[in-house]
């Protein structure tokens, strides 16, 4: 354990920023959805209460509807919108890894997660050359070099990740153990893709 104590939105910040995206998108349609039922309801008394007595009228008529009357379509919507909403919010802008060279931390994921689905939708193996990348597309090769001592070692992104603030690369645990940062867990690396 860390001796200073994070707070889950430091170390899950996709987490808080898909929970920030969720609320702020479920305010936005549930403002849009109101504004649309008082642009359709009628601005007089007599007429909205002609309305309400003719919908009484079409309820008796109709009681297999009555169990679903009320707010259930609304909230739905509300609940559909909110997590397209969500959605959009959680999509990575992906990228063109022709020319890709950059410099950050890499750390390892390894027992934990063995045999869980990654994002590309294959299961994750500990053992093989894989790693997560935020935005560079599924199946692209990369040169993941340890600038510390200068080992590397070329992976296949097939994850998303990592999703800790100031990391550039997750790789398996064989990769790690390439790069010899197993003890360490983490590593300044270089990360070029290859054409």
């Amino acid at each position: 354990m860390h001796a200073n104590a994070e707070h889950w939105h430091d170390r899950c910040p996709r987490a808080h920023l898909s929970f920030l995206t969720l609320r702020v998108g479920m305010q936005f349609w549930t403002l849009c959805v109101r504004c649309c039922v008082r642009a359709a309801t009628p601005s007089c008394d007599a007429e909205r209460h002609e309305m309400h007595a003719s919908m009484e009228d079409w309820h008796e008529s109709q009681p297999h509807l009555l169990r679903h009357s009320g707010t259930q379509p609304m909230r739905r919507l509300i609940f559909a919108c909110s997590l397209l909403t969500l959605l959009a919010g959680c999509a990575n802008h992906i990228i063109d890894p022709h020319g890709y060279d950059e410099t950050g931390t890499a750390a390892y994921y390894g027992a934990r997660h063995h045999g869980n689905r990654t994002a590309s939708g294959e299961p994750f193996n500990q053992n093989a050359l894989t790693a997560a990348h935020r935005q560079l597309p599924f199946g692209t090769r990369v040169k993941v070099t340890n600038l510390d001592n200068d080992r590397s070692v070329v992976v296949r992104i097939n994850d998303r990740g990592p999703h800790t603030r100031g990391r550039l690369i997750d790789v398996s645990r064989e990769a790690a153990e390439q790069l010899g940062m197993l003890r360490s867990g983490t590593a300044p690396v270089r990360v070029q893709a290859l054409d």
